[in-house]
């Protein structure tokens, strides 16, 4: 039943049950005589069939459309709509069919995300940090908050750490604010590191740092961007990335806005 329903278009159906109701109305009130009633119900009919067939074939050529910008779509998208015409006629009103809708549904939201251009990841999930710092090609300006992180090796790994290093070796400018509370011996042992390795490093104190910059951030080559979002405990919940140029213009105001409010190097071996 569900397969017939699929395939009825309700302006196919409304229109052949208009044509028939006429050529009924016709017939019974002697309005029309001998074989018109019939005349007029299949040329009503065959009217209706010829809309029904131009919008077929303009949806069918907005589909190729689609597909003709992005062909390598069409394969997944014809094998997501047999999957789920498979749910709906095997499992109707079943679990599984509620909880296909409801993942073609979280699909969606996900696609519309990515395309407003950004990205949202799991808190304990950096892997995308990590191969953004080794593509970068020119700048990466970041941002590392010490009231809930001890330097990006600590909280990402030592395999991003490292990746720091072989960006600045191969040409890459690195920058990077320490917003901190109290400037301690384990701070200024931080700054040493990045310095040694060749990392421009500026420190201010979270007192001056802008509310809105009081996060995590990292942004590659003045294109990609990098946030991260917090908990009530100043614990990472949530990777947020974003290539829109809107975003990555506020992450590197927030930066630069940072760098202006930092110490002067003196102020580290105080």
């Amino acid at each position: 039943m569900q397969r017939v329903r699929r395939y009825l278009d309700p302006v196919l159906v409304a229109g052949v049950l208009f044509s028939v109701v006429v050529s009924v109305v016709l017939d019974v009130s002697g309005l029309a005589t001998g074989a018109e009633p019939l005349i007029v119900g299949l040329v009503g009919t065959a009217i209706t069939l010829v809309l029904e067939s131009i919008v077929l074939a303009e949806r069918r050529f907005r589909w190729r459309e689609r597909f003709a910008r992005a062909p390598e779509l069409e394969s997944r998208m014809e094998q997501v709509a047999d999957w789920l015409i498979e749910v709906s006629e095997r499992y109707p009103g079943s679990q599984v069919e509620a909880e296909a809708q409801r993942r073609v549904d979280r699909l969606l939201q996900d696609v519309e995300e990515l395309a407003s251009g950004r990205m949202r990841f799991p808190g304990s999930d950096y892997r995308l940090i990590v191969r953004a710092t080794r593509e970068a090609k020119s700048t990466m300006w970041a941002i590392t908050n010490l009231r809930t992180h001890t330097g990006e090796q600590a909280f990402v790994g030592p395999k991003y750490w490292e990746e720091n290093r072989r960006a600045v070796q191969r040409g890459v400018r690195v920058a990077r604010v320490f917003a901190y509370d109290e400037m301690t011996d384990q701070t200024r042992d931080l700054v040493a590191q990045h310095e040694q390795a060749g990392i421009q490093v500026h420190t201010v104190r979270n007192d001056r740092v802008p509310s809105e910059a009081s996060m995590s951030l990292v942004v590659w080559d003045d294109a990609v961007g990098w946030e991260a979002q917090l908990n009530a405990d100043g614990e990472v919940v949530e990777n947020r990335f974003t290539v829109r140029p809107d975003d990555v213009r506020r992450l590197v105001g927030l930066f630069r806005r940072c760098v202006d409010a930092g110490d002067p190097p003196e102020a580290r071996t105080v």
